[in-house]
């Protein structure tokens, strides 16, 4: 009982800045994540090959230095629909909306990246 009157306002004081920190990441958090992108940038081997509008559905059809790759545009969102790449870690990836989200294929050497 003692020692817990003494350490008192250290326990205080810890559990403050405990609180203030976990408020900080989600603040820093949600203003990252949150920005909804209007655009995205395609780009093989560095060299940008396509800008897409995320305001309209589409469909893209690209070539990677391997394989086709079919890119879908739908209610904002993009994702890659198929690949030619043997793991096709490209075509399992959700779906991106968000400024600075990417989608990467290494076999094809494309990057698709959400800008504002």
């Amino acid at each position: 009982m003692i020692i817990l009157k003494k350490y008192k306002f250290d326990i205080l004081l810890i559990i403050g800045l405990l609180a203030v920190g976990v408020l900080l990441l989600v603040l820093w958090l949600t203003s990252i994540r949150g920005v909804v992108g209007t655009t995205a940038y395609v780009s093989r081997n560095g060299e940008e090959i396509l800008k897409i509008d995320l305001k309209y559905n589409n469909t893209y059809e690209i070539n990677g230095t391997e394989t086709k790759m079919v890119i879908e545009v739908k209610d904002g969102h993009l994702s890659v629909t198929s690949s030619g790449c043997p793991d096709k870690i490209c075509v399992h990836h959700e779906s991106i909306s968000r400024v600075g989200e990417e989608i990467i294929c290494i076999p094809n050497k494309v990057i698709i990246k959400v800008v504002e």
